[in-house]
């Protein structure tokens, strides 16, 4: 007798049972801003942990907006939450166009199939968590790499100095290291003159 069934799952940012699936209901009018709150039945089941049943969701004033239902010609409806591994995923809701008495072996039938449902989603997030968090070592991965190839180049750029017949000579090989390892395209170094009480240019390269 079932006339349409949608899912709502829970997002944690938002914090909201954001609308996910449908069937047999107009998804981009159950998807609009006006129906994001949950129509309340959805929330309570959340809420509650608990399988709701409402006889008319059109007169019922538990729901809260019963102008969607009359539109739609829904009448009955049956919340069942989305649990697996005692974690609350969502909501799955059942509905009927004609009124109809939802008896306990329908119930526990609808709370059956929403529990092995809740487990291919519950496994389906950890995949996807999963994935993501792959993906970000990989990329934390690559700039490891690239920290360990820049610090082994300052390692390099650090090493002794084969003996420089001058000053200046012993300058050009330290900036040549330096612009070596830090990929520069310029640099120059200045060294204190007590003499003259100023800085001078002991060696440059790239200006």
């Amino acid at each position: 007798p079932y006339s349409a069934a949608t899912i709502r799952l829970w997002n944690e940012k938002p914090r909201l049972l954001e609308p996910v699936a449908c069937r047999n209901i107009k998804e981009e009018e159950w998807k609009a801003d006006e129906w994001k709150g949950g129509r309340g039945s959805p929330n309570a089941v959340f809420e509650t942990k608990a399988t709701v049943s409402i006889g008319n969701c059109q007169t019922d004033p538990r729901v809260r907006d019963h102008e969607f239902f009359r539109k739609h010609s829904l009448v009955s409806y049956l919340g069942v939450p989305l649990i697996a591994h005692d974690q609350i995923l969502g909501v799955i809701s059942f509905y009927t166009k004609t009124e109809h008495k939802f008896t306990s072996d329908e119930i526990g039938f609808l709370e059956t199939l929403a529990g092995q449902a809740a487990i291919a989603i519950y496994n389906s997030q950890l995949y996807g968590t999963m994935q993501t968090s792959r993906s970000e070592l990989e990329l934390t991965n690559r700039r490891l790499d690239k920290s360990l190839q820049e610090l082994s180049g300052f390692y390099s750029a650090l090493a002794p100095l084969a003996p420089a017949e001058s000053v200046n000579q012993l300058m050009e090989g330290i900036i040549a290291r330096l612009m070596i390892a830090t990929g520069a395209d310029a640099a120059l170094i200045r060294l204190w003159d007590d003499a003259k009480g100023a800085l001078t240019l002991a060696g440059q390269r790239g200006f």
